[in-house]
């Protein structure tokens, strides 16, 4: 029984190691977390995500929504700026306007 474990065991770290991250997913399940306001948790799949891919804008969008929920208002307002620059969105937009007006 041991044996058969250490094999499914072995089986799920090997594909684990060589499966890219699914940004999309990441972003998706990011989402959920936050709209349960566990920020944290949600910025941690993100950053995992951005290291994937530095260069999505929603997923800049998504990590500055996370430091402004925990209160860091420099960090919200980079990533804000960041998604900007890569592409102009009016959600993202829309969100940076409404960081502005609360800090």
């Amino acid at each position: 029984m041991k044996r058969i474990y250490f094999i499914f065991f072995a089986i799920i770290f090997s594909f684990s190691c060589s499966h890219k991250i699914d940004i999309k997913d990441y972003n998706e399940y990011s989402h959920k977390l936050v709209k349960q306001e566990l920020y944290k948790e949600a910025l941690f799949y993100l950053k995992k995500a951005e290291k994937e891919n530095n260069n999505n804008y929603k997923l800049k969008n998504n990590i500055a929504i996370c430091y402004e929920g925990l209160g860091k208002i420099e960090k919200a307002e980079k990533y804000y700026e960041e998604a900007l620059k890569i592409k102009k969105e009016k959600p993202v937009e829309e969100n940076y306007e409404s960081f502005k007006k609360n800090h």
